[in-house]
């Protein structure tokens, strides 16, 4: 349950006992308390048997240190920065390679990094175009969002659904163990290991305004009542898309105070509008710790998008009431739970959507203009004015 990371790595590299949870256990959490480079150091070190350790169990160790950085390189690639890459090259081109028993394997490391290292080029070059796109957040005023909403209603709703729910899943596909490590989504000197986890949250509070914006850019409350009943529409969608994250972004931009106090709007939905609306709310009620949303997405077949809210919050949960170490020593148990909650997400990451990019639906859907939220406000009360409202 606790040990130094001495003796950690030696139980993941014991000649007798092989743990293959306790692997992927340690693998997916130990940036918590080693760095990359400590790892891979002892890891070499631990391959160099001392001249004492009979043979036989100097040979299982090195065999269980070789699996480990097969496992590091393969699955947990993205943690090595090039200074680590380089060190543990020449590692495998010296040490392990001029083992008889290890050559093969110093050939096939070789290959997989350098397919690891033209997969991340690849990688950052989407990452950049991507992030291109959500520049236009910032800067798109009232002229470009009527542009825009006039573009996105040339579409099914099914397909806008279809497209928010590829563009959400990359980004959740992006997220990384290391940014779910130690709420470092939520700790200024940690903040710069969560840049995808940042970015999905912050998609989804432009999502939110998004929706309120195309709302409340309609001059009459028959129209805003249109632009509602499509949001609901599409809200359904993406339910049957599994994509849980858009459909909560969705309904908070519904629920804005700025939309959900036009009872002159409202009034206009249909009945079995509202009823929709209120059911999916109640997928998505955080009622009891979320009970509705996590028995809906336990049994969803994937592909699938969360909503990583949960999990931060149950991540947060496990940080705060266990100790990283207990007398000098890393509390392994802790990093079972959160063992435990990275599995979740790495299963919900596994499968992606067979969607295509339809442009320019996706890119006016990646770049979601809006207006502030106090401006909202204020547009809200001019719609609507308090002494106007209906008892």
């Amino acid at each position: 349950a606790k040990g130094t990371v001495n003796t950690l790595v030696a139980a993941l590299t014991s000649p007798d006992l092989f743990d293959a949870d306790f692997q992927r256990a340690f693998l997916l959490t130990y940036r918590s308390f080693a760095s990359p480079w400590v790892l891979f150091r002892k890891l070499e070190r631990r391959y160099h048997v001392p001249q004492w350790v009979p043979s036989d169990a100097a040979q299982r160790i090195q065999v269980r240190v070789a699996v480990v950085i097969k496992d590091l390189i393969k699955s947990h690639f993205h943690d090595l920065d090039s200074f680590v890459v380089d060190r543990l090259l020449v590692f495998i081109n010296t040490t392990m390679a001029a083992n008889d028993q290890h050559k093969s394997l110093a050939v096939r490391l070789n290959r997989e990094i350098a397919s690891r290292v033209s997969a991340q080029k690849r990688q950052g070059r989407d990452v950049n175009s991507l992030r291109g796109r959500f520049v236009l957040t910032h800067s798109a005023g009232a002229g470009a969002h009527h542009s825009y909403m006039h573009a996105l209603g040339k579409h099914s709703e099914e397909a806008v659904a279809q497209q928010l729910t590829l563009i959400d899943s990359r980004l959740f596909r992006r997220v990384r163990n290391e940014e779910l490590l130690d709420t470092a989504w939520s700790t200024p000197r940690l903040r710069h290991r969560s840049v995808n986890v940042r970015q999905l949250i912050e998609r989804m509070n432009r999502l939110t305004l998004f929706v309120a914006s195309c709302v409340l850019l309609e001059a009459d409350a028959k129209g805003r009542a249109r632009v509602i009943q499509r949001f609901v529409g599409i809200a359904e969608h993406v339910l049957r898309l599994n994509n849980f994250n858009t459909l909560l972004g969705i309904i908070a931009g519904i629920n804005l105070s700025a939309v959900a106090r036009l009872r002159r709007t409202f009034a206009h939905l249909k009945k079995e509008t509202l009823r929709t609306f209120e059911e999916l709310q109640q997928v998505m009620s955080p009622a009891g710790s979320w009970t509705a949303y996590r028995a809906a997405i336990a049994k969803v077949r994937l592909p699938a998008v969360p909503y990583l809210g949960v999990f931060l919050t149950d991540l947060t949960f496990i940080s705060d009431g266990n100790r990283s170490f207990v007398e000098g020593q890393v509390n392994f148990k802790k990093q079972r739970l959160v063992y435990k909650v990275l599995t979740e997400v790495h299963t919900l990451q596994s499968e992606a959507y067979g969607l295509e990019e339809e442009n320019p639906l996706y890119s006016i859907l990646s770049a979601l203009p809006s207006v502030s939220e106090d401006e909202l406000y204020a547009m809200s009360l001019r719609a609507e004015p308090r002494d106007e409202q209906p008892s």
